[in-house]
């Protein structure tokens, strides 16, 4: 599953940004392909061990996050922060609303591989709190649902009423768009404790959940 992933992301860095994928071919380049191609081994070797279906789900979904999202999370932001010092003294200038959308999923994703981080370190020990952080890793699939929705929302008024999109560039149209993101947020956080006080399972821990008891229901027929 991982090295096609990694193919995909080399032939995005070497047509998207030529001079960094040259850069990349000796020295740190080698050792990020060699983590990289060592930690899907891992995962895949994982497989031929005595763990259930659903850690070795989990546990690849954790390894996943911090070596493919994490790095592309930190990416998008520090390209935001470079663009706010150059341009923060413009009064002209202001966030796009999609790059806007866009970093709420990145702080969204960088919570979301906190949770993966600890995940690691404590599903071995102890299985059944490990599911608080494997909720917490959760926590941006609602705001990867919601954000591109607004995404979309901004396009169809640019497109379609651009006199409208131009006038909500600033004052009404920030307090939107402020009030949306905020909307998220909330409801991710909502979520995310009804999650933990209730047993109530996200989409991508009720997703584990069923595969592990297929799994189970297949060992017992074996």
């Amino acid at each position: 599953m991982l090295f096609p992933v990694y193919m995909v992301i080399e032939h995005y860095v070497a047509v998207v940004h030529p001079m960094t994928y040259l850069s990349l071919k000796t020295g740190r380049g080698r050792l990020i392909r060699n983590i990289s191609t060592g930690l899907a081994w891992v995962c895949d070797n994982m497989t031929n061990t005595s763990v259930t279906f659903d850690v070795i789900l989990r546990v690849q979904a954790s390894i996943f996050s911090l070596v493919v999202i994490l790095p592309l999370c930190v990416y998008v932001l520090h390209l935001g922060f470079k663009q706010w010092k150059s341009k923060k003294h413009d009064p002209s200038w202001f966030v796009n609303y999609s790059d806007f959308f866009a970093y709420n999923v990145a702080v969204m994703e960088l919570v979301g591989c906190a949770g993966y981080f600890a995940l690691l370190f404590i599903i071995f020990y102890d299985y059944e709190k490990s599911m608080v952080f494997y909720e917490l890793g959760s926590f941006a699939w609602y705001g990867q649902f919601l954000f591109p929705v607004f995404t979309v929302l901004e396009h169809y008024v640019a497109v379609v009423h651009p006199m409208t999109y131009v006038s909500l560039k600033k004052g009404r149209g920030i307090l939107i768009r402020n009030i949306c993101s905020g909307l998220v947020w909330v409801i991710s956080s909502v979520l995310f404790y009804i999650a933990t006080q209730t047993g109530f399972e996200s989409a991508p821990a009720a997703a584990l959940s069923a595969a592990n008891r297929e799994d189970q229901a297949m060992l017992e027929k074996t």
